[in-house]
């Protein structure tokens, strides 16, 4: 009798809406009436590429609709790009793993272009993807590249896709996500902004290993237009923001690049820090201004055994965050000021082997401060919540282990929001707020205890965009003194 009940109340409300909206009922269940967002992370650890004797691990997000893309209009397929591919280079070789997340079958095409190189890519292919499967491609060896290749990957299907991509090198795995293309026709197709773009003139990295202790941070860069070569700019910055070292680079149309903040030190000391990509305008004699090309990156962080870099001993992989993941440059957003809360799926402290570091930036610019609040949360509900403060594009790094409170063998998952700010912004208030957050999940070892093998893994913390609401009609406890702005 209640099951009839609910379905009749869900059939009348979607009549209901149906006459206001226009849009047809079998629509609305999907929308009005699915269950809560999910934000979920994939963390693997097995044995190591040449000894099977130590682990290496590899982590990524999990996929959500939005990152599937859409289908382009006119060519009427889907693109995605893939920034770091590597054929025996620096001793890694690239793994992709490629699901149809469709319900028909498609191929996919692989357009492989080496660094500096813009034109002429190799092609090569997957002949028959069935709905839902994943098929894992070994590049340098079904695609024929030559050893020492780097560069990027372009794919095209039918059907949408999932991507993930392992660099695998000796006993060491680092790994991050695919990325859909661009769809963007111009003005007079689109109106001012694109049909489709994950990408962003700026991209945030909240956390690198600055050159102490043997680390050593990559960043690949991916032009997201086919048009117009992409001038990009690279700010290596340290742990209060401050500029360690600024790179700037040419991008060819579709390629990617590199970028480097290299071993110089083996000196003793956590040191961390971040980094921030723009995509700039550029102009040359007797030619129009060309209009800063959407970009997408990501961060590679290596351990070497020192600074002759012969061995890499662990490495960390992750997705940067665009302007709508973190804060539009430089002024914030109107709509949504940028992102006030972020989501940690995984929060562990020795829980089956794995402890948590987290890096938490504050992304604005502006002179000012961001409080916020980290709420700690076990499988059944909030258990306890700390407040912190963090000026203008200052990183703090936390190594959940130190923390005496949370108790050893924890498993659970955090929340982090913004609770007070004082940046100045374009939107109503005059006030902005952005924060970004990159998870280390480490393996069988804490901070500072190393161990042999790949023992680190690095992902995203999810954004996220809505309202936060505990216990339904109750916000969360906020920081004492502190007026909650949500």
């Amino acid at each position: 009798v209640s099951y009839d009940r609910d379905l009749y109340e869900c059939t009348d409300m979607a009549a209901r809406i149906k006459s206001t909206t226009g849009k047809p009922a079998a629509w609305l269940p999907s929308e009005y009436f699915g269950g809560q967002p999910l934000a979920v992370n994939v963390v693997r650890t097995g044995p190591g590429s040449n000894d099977p004797g130590v682990n290496m691990s590899g982590a990524y997000e999990g996929f959500s609709r939005a990152m599937e893309g859409v289908r382009d209009p006119a060519s009427d397929g889907y693109q995605y790009y893939v920034p770091n591919v590597y054929s025996q280079s620096e001793g890694f070789s690239t793994w992709l793993y490629v699901q149809n997340s469709s319900n028909q079958c498609t191929s996919v095409e692989l357009w492989l272009r080496e660094h500096d190189q813009c034109l002429s890519p190799s092609i090569c292919r997957i002949s028959k993807l069935s709905p839902g499967e994943t098929r894992a491609l070994d590049v340098a060896a079904e695609c024929g590249l030559a050893n020492g290749f780097e560069g990027s990957a372009t794919l095209r299907a039918s059907q949408p896709l999932g991507i993930v991509a392992d660099n695998v090198g000796r006993d060491v795995m680092l790994t991050s996500r695919g990325v859909p293309a661009d769809i963007d026709y111009g003005v007079d197709y689109n109106g001012p902004e694109p049909y489709f773009s994950v990408g962003s003139y700026i991209n945030y990295g909240p956390l690198i290993y600055r050159e102490y202790q043997g680390w050593d941070t990559k960043v690949w860069v991916q032009n997201l237009s086919s048009v117009y070569a992409a001038k990009v700019k690279v700010y290596f910055l340290d742990a209060s923001g401050d500029i360690i070292t600024v790179i700037t680079d040419w991008v060819c149309p579709r390629g990617s690049q590199a970028f480097y903040l290299p071993v110089i030190s083996g000196l003793p000391g956590n040191y961390v820090g971040s980094v921030r990509v723009e995509s700039q305008e550029w102009w040359s004699p007797g030619d129009p201004t060309v209009d800063s090309p959407r970009i997408v990156s990501v961060a590679e962080l290596r351990k070497y055994e020192g600074p002759a870099r012969t061995e890499v001993l662990e490495g960390i992989a992750y997705n940067l965050f665009g302007e709508d993941e973190a804060y539009d440059w430089q002024t914030g957003e109107v709509e949504s000021w940028g992102v006030r809360r972020i989501a940690i799926p995984s929060l562990n402290n020795r829980a089956n082997g794995t402890t948590t570091e987290v890096a938490i930036q504050n992304v604005v610019p502006s002179p000012g401060f961001t409080d916020f609040a980290m709420y700690f949360y076990d499988q059944n509900g909030l258990i306890d919540y700390v407040c912190e403060k963090l000026n203008e594009k200052q990183v703090e790094y936390i190594p959940i282990n130190t923390w005496g409170f949370i108790a050893p063998n924890f498993e659970g998952s955090a929340v982090i929001s913004a609770t007070y700010w004082t940046h100045a912004g374009t939107n109503l208030t005059g006030k902005s707020v952005g924060l970004a957050a990159v998870a280390v999940e480490r393996v069988g070892t804490v901070l500072s205890q190393d161990i042999p093998g790949d023992e680190s893994s690095g992902v995203q913390g999810i954004p996220i965009h809505k309202p936060f609401r505990f216990l339904r009609e109750f916000e969360p406890p906020s920081c004492p003194g502190q007026p909650t702005e949500f």
